[in-house]
C-alpha cells in the first residue's frame, strides 16, 4: 500500500454520483433519452447526444447548466436557449431519472460505505457536495447519509445562487460549513468539471475516481493529484491516513521526496520532448544549486567542439525557458534545495506526457506555501511548450514576488566523461544576438551557435490568473548575466489559489517557411492560447498515438510501468520527427548531452519497434541517412573504395564526427579512441532499409531511397573485401565490430581486426539483399530507378561470389570466433575486476588505468558473434553460413552463446537486450533476468550514474522489442509474417498491435494460443506462418491458433 500525501486531511469532501453511488449510469441514460426525444425538434442538424457529451458538458453540473452547455456545443443560438426551454428539459430529465431509480434501485459503489464509515470513525469531518438534487432519493436506504457533517446539494446551491462546476463555489461552501479551509481538505470527484473546481478552490489533495484508463487520463488532464478506479482501492488508517491499495498506476512514474543526488537522473528520465526539441525535468526555480542541470536541446542543432584535446560536433544546450521563481514576502526564493521544502512529489504522466511537481514549503515564520507545477512540450504544436504553477498560501496572506524569464547562459555540462568526445569542463555554444521585452508580459531571446551559426529564438509569455480574472501587476524588465526576466509582485489571499501560466514559442534558422526565427517565435506566441487549451490539444495527439504502441502484459506488476516508460521516451523522441526536420536517431534522446547527441548505430534497435507499428516514422528517419548518401559516397572515395561508407558517428552533414580521444576518469587523462573503424554502421543501415521493405512491401520506397542505401553499402563492403590467395577466400581487414574492446591486435591499437565475424556475415547478408533489390526493381514496369543504380551483371556476379566466399573464422572448440586471432588472446579473470571495481562494464578504462589493454584478452563489452543471433534467427544464420560453405550445428550455436556470455562484461545497455534475446529459447529464466535489467536500464540507472547524461534510447526500444518480437517469434522474411511464440513463465498474456503490409493486426498470445485480428480495410491478403504452418489472412478476419 502507498500512503497518499497530505493525509490525514482535516476534512474530506465527496461528490455523490459516480463516487459514492452508482447513479452515474442512470444519469447518462436519462440525458441520452432526453436528447433523443427533444434534440431533433430544437435542431434537425444537431448530432445526437453521446457519452463524450455527458463527460464534457453535463457531468458534475446542475441540470440547467448542463443543458445550456450541451446545446451551446451544438451551436444552438443563445437566443433559442430560453429559460422556459431549459426549465422544461430539466424537469423532463429529472422525471426520466426518477423512473430509472424506481425501476432499478441504487446502491453505493464498492468500498464507498466502508471508506466513509472508516473516515467518520477516525474523526475526519465529511461533506457531501453534489450538484444533484436527489440526495435523499438516492441515499435514504444506504445508511450513510447521517455520517456526513454537512450536505451541500443542488437545492442548497440554488438557494444560495452558487454557480455550477467548474466554479468552485459548491466545494468552498462545503468547506465553510465544515470550518476547514480547502487547503487542509481532500476532495473526491469523478467529473472533469469537478476536478477543475477542486483545483480552483485550492484543495490540499484532489482525488479522481475513474474506472477506465481513458477517464483517468481526462481527470489527470483536469489536474487531479491522484486517480483511482474507485473508493474500494482505498484503505483508511486509525487516524484517518489514506492508503492506495493494489498495483501502482502503470502510466505514472512517480518520485516522493527530494534527493539532490538523484536529481540529475530524474531530470533525464522525466524529460519532455516532441521530436523537434526536448527539455530536461530541471526545477523551475532557476537557481544554480548542485544537482540542477537544465538542458533544452533542438533536434539536429549541433555545434563544433573546438577547444580541447578532443573535437567533434555535439548537440547544443539552448536557452533555458523554465525559470519561474517565487518569493513570499519577507522570505527567500523558494528552491528545491532550500531548507523550507517540507514535501515533494514528482510525477510523469506517460499517457499524456505531462510532468507534475507538487511542493510544500514552510518558512521560519511557520507560513506554509504549496506550489503545483504542470509542464508540457507540445506534441500538437512542436514549437510550443507551456508551464503552469498553481500557488496557494495555505495559512497566510501577503505579497508574492515572481521572477520569470529566459536564461541564455546555458553551458554544455551534462556529459558523461567516459563517453566519446567528452571531458571535464563546461562548453559554451551560443552567443546572445537579441534580448528584449516584447510586451509587458512577454520576452524574446535570440542566440546563435558559435561555429555552425544556427539561430535559436525563444519567446515566453507569463500571465497570472485568480479565478476568472487576469491580474495585471506592474513589471520590471531586466537583463543580467545572459538572462532576461520580468519581476513583479502580487498579493496572495489565504487559501485562494493563483495560477501562473508561462507559454513558450521557439524557432530556429533550420525551420522552413519562416521570415526569421524571432519573427516565427513571436508570431506563434502572440497566437498561442492558454495552458488548458495547449494541454488539451497535446493530450489529444498522445491519445491518438498510444493505440499503435501500447503493450498489455498480464500479470502487469512493475513490468507494465517499465514498458510504458521505455515506449514513452521512444515516442516523444521520434514520433514527431518530420522529413523537413531532417534528423536521425539520437543515441541518448533529446534528454542530455551524452555521446554529444550524435547519431550512432542505435537505429538498428529502434526501427523494429517503429516499422512494425508506424512505418511512416521509420521511413522519415531512414531519409536522414539517404540525404547523407553523397557524403558517405565521398568518404568511401577518399579511402579508395566504392559505394557508401557511413560514419560511426554522424551529426549535421553526415561527415564523420567521431572524436579521436576518450577521457578516462580513472586516470584523469585522455586515451586514443579508434571507434571510427566501426564500419558496420552501414550494414545496419542497409539491414534496416531492407527490413522496412519486408515489413511494408513498399517497393516505391526501394525505388525512391531504399535501393540506393542498400546498393551503396553493398558496393562499399564488396570493395572492402580482398581476395586472400592463402585461404582461398575474401577477407575484410582494418575494422572494428560492435565489441569496442578490440581496435587492433595486441600491441597495434587502431589497426583494426581482420575478418570480424559480425562484419563478414552481415556483409554477405547485405550483398544477397542487394541482389534481391536489383531483381525486384528490374521487374517493375518503370525500370528507371533500376537503371539509375547502374548495376551490371558482372557486379551481380561479384557480389554473389563474395557473399559465398567471405572468410569466417572459428575457434578451436568449433565456436564462432570474433575475429582472426581471437582464440590466441589471453583469457581474463573477470571476477578479479568485479571484486575491485563497482562495475567491470568499462574494462577498457580499467585496464588503461593499469597500463594494459583489452586488445590482449578474450573479453567483450558486447560480443560481435552474438549480435548476429539478434539480427538473424538461428535458422536464417545457419542457412546463410551454409550458403557460405560453413555448416553450423545447433550445438555450435549454443556453445558460442555460452562461451561469449562467460567473457562478456555487459558494458553496454544493449548487452542485456541481446543476451535476453539469445537466451529466450535456451534458458528462459536467464532470459527473463536480462529482460528485467534491460527494462530497468534507465529507470533504475543500472550503469551507476549514466542516465543523468541522457536516456539509452536503443536499450529502451530493444526491451520493448524483446517482449513483442522475441517472445512471439515474429519475423518478416520471404514475403511472410512468421510467428514462433514462447512466452516466459512470468507472463500469462501479451497483447499489442502491429502493422504488416497495410494490415493492422491485433495480436494476443497466451501459453496455449495465438490470436490475430486483422482490422477492416482494403489490402491484399497476407501470408502468415505460425509454428511452421502457413495460413492466409484477409482484412477483417480473426484467426486463432493453438500452440
Amino acid at each position: 500500500m502507498e500512503p497518499l500525501p497530505r493525509t490525514p486531511a482535516a476534512a474530506v469532501v465527496l461528490d455523490m454520483d459516480g463516487v459514492v453511488t452508482d447513479t452515474r449510469t442512470f444519469h447518462l441514460r436519462a440525458w441520452t433519452q432526453l436528447f433523443d426525444e427533444e434534440l431533433g425538434a430544437i435542431s434537425a442538424e444537431a448530432p445526437p447526444f453521446t457519452t463524450g457529451d455527458y463527460e464534457r458538458s453535463v457531468d458534475g453540473r446542475s441540470r440547467e447548466s448542463g443543458i445550456r452547455a450541451f446545446l451551446a456545443s451544438r451551436r444552438i443560438p443563445e437566443s433559442a436557449i430560453t429559460p422556459d426551454l431549459v426549465s422544461r428539459l430539466a424537469e423532463r430529465k429529472q422525471h426520466i431519472f426518477e423512473q430509472l431509480i424506481a425501476a432499478h434501485g441504487t446502491t453505493t459503489l464498492p468500498g464507498a460505505s466502508r471508506v466513509i464509515r472508516a473516515l467518520h470513525s477516525a474523526g475526519v469531518r465529511l461533506a457531501l457536495a453534489t450538484a444533484s438534487r436527489n440526495v435523499a432519493l438516492v441515499l435514504e436506504s444506504t445508511g450513510i447519509l447521517p455520517l456526513f457533517d454537512t450536505v451541500v446539494d443542488g437545492a442548497v446551491a440554488a438557494d444560495l445562487s452558487l454557480p455550477s462546476k467548474p466554479d468552485p463555489a459548491l466545494f468552498v461552501e462545503a468547506c465553510r460549513r465544515l470550518g476547514v479551509a480547502p487547503a487542509h481538505a481532500m476532495l473526491v470527484e469523478d467529473s472533469e468539471a469537478g476536478i477543475e473546481a477542486a483545483a480552483a478552490a485550492g484543495f490540499g489533495l484532489v482525488m479522481g475516481i475513474a474506472p477506465d484508463p481513458r477517464r483517468a487520463a481526462a481527470l489527470r488532464r483536469a489536474d487531479a493529484d491522484v486517480v483511482v478506479p474507485g473508493l474500494d482501492a482505498l484503505e483508511i488508517g486509525p487516524s484517518g491516513e489514506i492508503f492506495v491499495t493494489g498495483a501502482p498506476d502503470p502510466w505514472v512514474l512517480g518520485f516522493d521526496g527530494f534527493d539532490p543526488e538523484a536529481e540529475p537522473t530524474r531530470e533525464s528520465i522525466c524529460a519532455l520532448a516532441n521530436g523537434y526539441w526536448g527539455t530536461r525535468a530541471a526545477a523551475e526555480d532557476g537557481a544554480s544549486w548542485a544537482g540542477r542541470s537544465p538542458g533544452t536541446y533542438f533536434a539536429g542543432v549541433y555545434d563544433a567542439v573546438v577547444d580541447g584535446p578532443s573535437t567533434g560536433d555535439e548537440i547544443v544546450n539552448a536557452p533555458d525557458w523554465l525559470p519561474l521563481a517565487l518569493r513570499p514576502a519577507d522570505g527567500g526564493w523558494l528552491t528545491l534545495d532550500g531548507e523550507d521544502l517540507i514535501a515533494f512529489r514528482q510525477e510523469l504522466d506517460l499517457r499524456q506526457a505531462v510532468l507534475r511537481r507538487t511542493l510544500t514549503y514552510r518558512d521560519r515564520s511557520g507560513r506554509e506555501t504549496r506550489v503545483r507545477f504542470r509542464r508540457i512540450v507540445s506534441q500538437a504544436d512542436p514549437r510550443m511548450s507551456a508551464l503552469q504553477a498553481t500557488v496557494v498560501a495555505v495559512d497566510w496572506s501577503g505579497p508574492l514576488t515572481i521572477r520569470t524569464g529566459i536564461d541564455a547562459g546555458t553551458l554544455n555540462t551534462i556529459t558523461d566523461t567516459a563517453t566519446p568526445g567528452s571531458g571535464p569542463g563546461p562548453r559554451r555554444h551560443v552567443a546572445i544576438r537579441e534580448s528584449r521585452e516584447l510586451s509587458p508580459d512577454a520576452i524574446l531571446v535570440e542566440v546563435e551557435t558559435l561555429v555552425s551559426h544556427v539561430h535559436i529564438s525563444v519567446a515566453e509569455r507569463t500571465r497570472v490568473h485568480r479565478g476568472d480574472a487576469t491580474l495585471a501587476p506592474e513589471r520590471e524588465f531586466a537583463t543580467k548575466d545572459a538572462a532576461a526576466s520580468h519581476e513583479f509582485t502580487i498579493d496572495l489571499e489565504q487559501g485562494r489559489p493563483v495560477v501562473i501560466e508561462k507559454v513558450v514559442a521557439v524557432a530556429t534558422s533550420r525551420d522552413r517557411a519562416i521570415l526569421s526565427p524571432s519573427h516565427s517565435a513571436t508570431t506563434r506566441l502572440a497566437r498561442a492560447p492558454r495552458f488548458a487549451d495547449l494541454l488539451a490539444d497535446h493530450a489529444q495527439r498522445w491519445e491518438a498515438l498510444w493505440p499503435y504502441f501500447s503493450t498489455s502484459v498480464e500479470p502487469a506488476a512493475d513490468l507494465s510501468l517499465a514498458v510504458n516508460v521505455n515506449t514513452f521516451h521512444l515516442l516523444q523522441t521520434l514520433a514527431g520527427v518530420t522529413t523537413e526536420l531532417d534528423v536521425g536517431v539520437p543515441a541518448r534522446g533529446l534528454h542530455g548531452e551524452g555521446y554529444g547527441g550524435r547519431v550512432f548505430w542505435d537505429e538498428l534497435f529502434v526501427y523494429p519497434v517503429l516499422t512494425l507499428r508506424r512505418p511512416d516514422i521509420s521511413r522519415t528517419l531512414l531519409g536522414y541517412r539517404h540525404r547523407r548518401l553523397p557524403e558517405a559516397e565521398h568518404a568511401a572515395a577518399e579511402t579508395g573504395r566504392d559505394g557508401a561508407m557511413f560514419p560511426w558517428q554522424s551529426a549535421t552533414t553526415g561527415a564523420d564526427v567521431t572524436p579521436d580521444r576518450l577521457f578516462n576518469p580513472l586516470t584523469g587523462r585522455w586515451m586514443a579512441d579508434h571507434s571510427h573503424l566501426q564500419r558496420h554502421v552501414g550494414l545496419g543501415i542497409a539491414y534496416s532499409a531492407w527490413e522496412f521493405y519486408e515489413t511494408t512491401g513498399d517497393t516505391e520506397y526501394l525505388a525512391e531511397e531504399g535501393a540506393e542505401l542498400i546498393v551503396g553499402v553493398a558496393r562499399f563492403f564488396a570493395s572492402l573485401a580482398d581476395w586472400d590467395q592463402s585461404t582461398g577466400r575474401y577477407s575484410i581487414r582494418g575494422v572494428m565490430g560492435p565489441d569496442e574492446f578490440h581496435d587492433g591486435p595486441p600491441g597495434a591499437p587502431g589497426h583494426g581486426v581482420t575478418d570480424n565475424v559480425y562484419t563478414n556475415v552481415m556483409t554477405a547478408w547485405v550483398l544477397l539483399r542487394a541482389a534481391d533489390t536489383a531483381r525486384l526493381l528490374s521487374s517493375r514496369p518503370d525500370r528507371g530507378p533500376y537503371q539509375a543504380l547502374g548495376i551490371t551483371s558482372d557486379e551481380l556476379d561479384r557480389w554473389a561470389h563474395i557473399a559465398k566466399n567471405l572468410r569466417i573464422v572459428f575457434n578451436a572448440d568449433g565456436t564462432l570466433s570474433q575475429f582472426d586471432g581471437y582464440d590466441a588472446l589471453e583469457p581474463i579473470d573477470l571476477d578479479r575486476y568485479r571484486s575491485r571495481y563497482p562495475t567491470e562494464g568499462r574494462l577498457d578504462l580499467v585496464l588503461d588505468a593499469e597500463g594494459d589493454s583489452t586488445n590482449r584478452y578474450q573479453v567483450s563489452k558486447q560480443p560481435d558473434s552474438l549480435m548476429l543471433l539478434y539480427l538473424l534467427s538461428a535458422e536464417e544464420l545457419r542457412e546463410l553460413l551454409g550458403h557460405m560453405g560453413y555448416p553450423l550445428s545447433a550445438d555450435a550455436i549454443v556453445r558460442t552463446v555460452e562461451r561469449y556470455s562467460r567473457s562478456s562484461t555487459y558494458g553496454s545497455t544493449l548487452s542485456n537486450v541481446v543476451h535476453s534475446w539469445l537466451e529466450a529459447r535456451r534458458d528462459r529464466e536467464r532470459s527473463w533476468a536480462f529482460l528485467e535489467r534491460a527494462l530497468q536500464s534507465d529507470i533504475a540507472d543500472i550503469q551507476g550514474g549514466t542516465t543523468r547524461y541522457g536516456i539509452h534510447l536503443a536499450a529502451m526500444a530493444g526491451s520493448v522489442d524483446l517482449l513483442t518480437r522475441c517472445y512471439t517469434g515474429i519475423e518478416t522474411r520471404a514475403d511472410m509474417l512468421w510467428f514462433h511464440p514462447l512466452l516466459p513463465a512470468e507472463i500469462d498474456r501479451l497483447e499489442f498491435t502491429i502493422s504488416y503490409r497495410a494490415h493492422r493486426l491485433s495480436v494476443s498470445i497466451t501459453h496455449e494460443s495465438l490470436g490475430i485480428v486483422s482490422a477492416d480495410g482494403y489490402a491484399d491478403p497476407i501470408h502468415i506462418v505460425v509454428e511452421g504452418e502457413p495460413a492466409l489472412l484477409h482484412t477483417g478476419e480473426t484467426r486463432t491458433f493453438e500452440l
